[in-house]
């Protein structure tokens, strides 16, 4: 296939997503404003306008949601550096002991919940604490990712760079790093999505600060419009910080 012709489908591709979102926002606005204007599946869009400009001042929304991003991508940020700081060490480590990290993925089978439950009992009411429970849930999900990447390693990489005399540490620096790096980011790309949701569930039960805390408060006050205008914001913010993550990988990794 030509470069023309997967520019030409890609094209063909956003202008079919355009116009599928386009139909679906008409049908929303005719069905949910004239037609089914008082219902308990989607608000009003004149209502949920509303709510959009509302939630900033009746729920504090800028300093609650600038908590929670600020939180969530600290903690992405300094676990990746962390990482990358200890990354020969930690290589090392993971190499000698085979598949036993990985048999702690057992882990990621209980539910999300508990974990944050858990975070939220120990430490109410801190900001560190959920710091904390983001930067160890994102350490552990890229250390596993990286785990489940050592076996993948053409071992004649490491082979060839013994028999040239390269030492150890540049070996795992220079060639089991480097391989292991797209399986890192590819992680990291799902592991941002669930990190939202375990800050979004961690926030929820605290009830002090963030997100979590405003979807709290527009539960009890049953504000159904404010519900759709948080998700909204949060959907904004997630897609955003997948497009970093993307663009980050693309920038930094240029083979597979």
């Amino acid at each position: 296939m030509s470069v023309k012709s997967i520019k030409i489908n890609h094209s063909e591709t956003l202008r079919d997503k355009y116009l599928l979102s386009a139909i679906l926002l008409f049908l929303y606005i005719i069905l949910f404003e004239f037609v089914l204007p008082v219902n308990k599946i989607l608000p009003k869009p004149s209502l949920l306008w509303e709510s959009l400009i509302a939630v900033w001042s009746y729920y504090n929304f800028l300093e609650e949601i600038s908590i929670s991003t600020l939180i969530i991508y600290a903690g992405i940020l300094c676990s990746y550096v962390v990482i990358y700081s200890l990354r020969v060490p930690l290589l090392k480590l993971l190499s000698g002991l085979g598949n036993a990290f990985t048999r702690l993925s057992f882990l990621k089978y209980f539910p999300a919940f508990f974990y944050a439950v858990l975070f939220a009992y120990w430490f109410p009411n801190s900001p560190a604490a959920e710091f904390l429970f983001v930067f160890v849930a994102v350490t552990f999900y890229l250390l596993l990712s990286i785990q489940q990447n050592l076996n993948s390693i053409p071992e004649s990489y490491i082979l060839i760079a013994r028999n040239l005399g390269v030492n150890e540490n540049r070996i795992f620096k220079e060639i089991v790093w480097k391989k292991s790096l797209p399986s890192l980011f590819s992680g990291l790309i799902k592991i941002h999505f669930l990190i939202w949701i375990l800050v979004l569930l961690y926030e929820f039960v605290g009830d002090y600060f963030g997100i979590g805390h405003v979807y709290n408060t527009a539960l009890q006050y049953n504000d159904f419009a404010g519900l759709f205008s948080i998700a909204i914001y949060v959907a904004i913010l997630i897609w955003i910080g997948s497009k970093a993550i993307e663009y980050s990988k693309s920038k930094l990794i240029y083979w597979n």
